[in-house]
């Protein structure tokens, strides 16, 4: 029983700290936190106008109802100044952002899947927007597939464009000389190899390192191929693809 008033005794006293010193300051609160407390506000207001329209409610919960109201606006407001005109938008975005993470974790072949699967489409949809060439917005959007992977791991955003492209073109040339039809897939699948090898659909994999060596051969590039299997491209993952090794 003393543990059980020790336990009430803080509780309301937790509680009238919190009366005391109001709502937070939205000002000093971050992006994620005004979000998710918005949404929160707007349960609350939202149960209390339709539980208002069967029974009309005391005057005390009436003010709490305007009090809510008035906060989400400093909310919004805040968030307004940041840049972040729709809240429920933003929030969209931020459960969105949830649940891939939650699919990271517990399915990462498919994230890395949709990963790919996104980053190839933004780009490409971009690009035809301009008015570029298939070509042109096919090998961007798969260079893309490459950045957006480099992007999601910390401090990877912190290179610029030209040096990761630079860095990523040749990593990336199997899948450029693809057709479109069949880059998409794999690129995915090599995301996939790279990181989960025992996930990943090989005979996609092998079918784009096949049409690279085909390509090379065509336009006799001896001298490209003769360096695959050299040290110059033993930092390339996809050469341990290559016949005869290992």
């Amino acid at each position: 029983m003393e543990i059980l008033a020790v336990i009430v005794v803080v509780l309301v006293t937790l509680w009238v700290i919190g009366k005391w010193k109001g709502d937070p300051d939205p000002t000093k609160m971050s992006d994620v936190w005004l979000a998710n407390r918005h949404k929160s506000e707007s349960a609350w207001t939202g149960r209390f106008a339709r539980a208002s329209l069967e029974r009309p409610r005391g005057a005390s919960l009436e003010k709490a109802y305007e009090r809510r109201r008035a906060y989400m606006k400093q909310i919004e407001g805040e968030l307004a100044r940041r840049g972040i005109s729709n809240v429920s938008a933003y929030q969209t975005e931020l459960a969105s952002e949830e649940l891939r993470n939650e699919m990271r974790r517990k399915l990462p072949a498919v994230w890395l899947r949709a990963l790919a699967d996104r980053a190839y489409a933004e780009v490409w949809k971009a690009g035809k927007v301009r008015g570029d060439s298939d070509k042109v917005c096919h090998e961007s959007a798969i260079l893309n597939v490459f950045i957006k992977r480099y992007e999601e791991d910390a401090g990877a955003a912190t290179f610029p464009l030209d040096e990761m492209i630079r860095a990523t073109r040749w990593e990336a040339m199997p899948f450029i000389l693809l057709p479109r039809s069949t880059a998409k897939e794999a690129v995915a699948e090599y995301l996939v190899w790279r990181e989960y090898p025992d996930k990943a659909k090989m005979e996609v994999l092998h079918g784009a390192i096949d049409n690279l060596l085909s390509h090379l051969k065509q336009n006799n590039d001896q001298e490209t191929l003769d360096n695959l299997s050299s040290k110059i491209f033993a930092y390339i993952p996809w050469t341990r693809l290559l016949p005869n090794r290992d």
